[in-house]
């Protein structure tokens, strides 16, 4: 949790967690083992890197209002550009509005006057 909290406090793009827990067909562990060791601490671990600004493609791209989406754009723009060096990414799956996504991007775009 330590190390994950140093690199979330620095100027990285991103964190990411590379493990792999299975094989072609199933977990190289029992499920039970892996919900009773491994879980909990994934679940800190994700919910560090989340707590340091990410997108919520579960329920925000959705489900969002329109303010929200501006909200979520408005936040991480805020919170990561800095002299034009912001990389803007949006992961999303079936359920994502069309149009929230288009916000989403349209939030970043720089308006010129």
């Amino acid at each position: 949790m330590e190390e994950i909290a140093l690199w979330c406090d620095t100027e990285v793009d991103e964190v990411w967690f590379m493990d792999d827990w299975g094989s072609q067909n199933s977990l190289l562990i029992s499920p039970d083992m892996w919900r009773e060791f491994f879980a909990p601490c994934y679940r800190d671990y994700i919910n560090l890197a989340h707590s340091r600004g990410e997108l919520d493609r579960q329920h925000l791209l959705p489900e969002g209002t329109p303010e929200q989406i501006d909200e979520a754009a408005r936040l991480l723009k805020e919170s990561f550009y800095r002299d034009g060096g912001f990389i803007v990414q949006c992961e999303f799956g079936p359920a994502a509005r069309p149009d929230n996504i288009l916000r989403y991007f349209a939030g970043f775009c720089v308006q010129r006057g």
